[in-house]
């Protein structure tokens, strides 16, 4: 199920960093979302 989450961040122009999740037997769910894109100031 968690892999699902890498596709879909792509899918909203961003990227996902993951330390660990509950599902892979880790201790937390510990993940972030970055943009991919720089923003534009006009």
């Amino acid at each position: 199920m968690c892999e699902l989450d890498h596709l879909l961040a792509g899918l909203y122009h961003a990227r996902l960093y993951r330390e660990q999740t509950l599902a892979g037997g880790g201790t937390v769910c510990d993940y972030w979302f970055v943009g991919d894109q720089e923003q534009k100031q006009v």
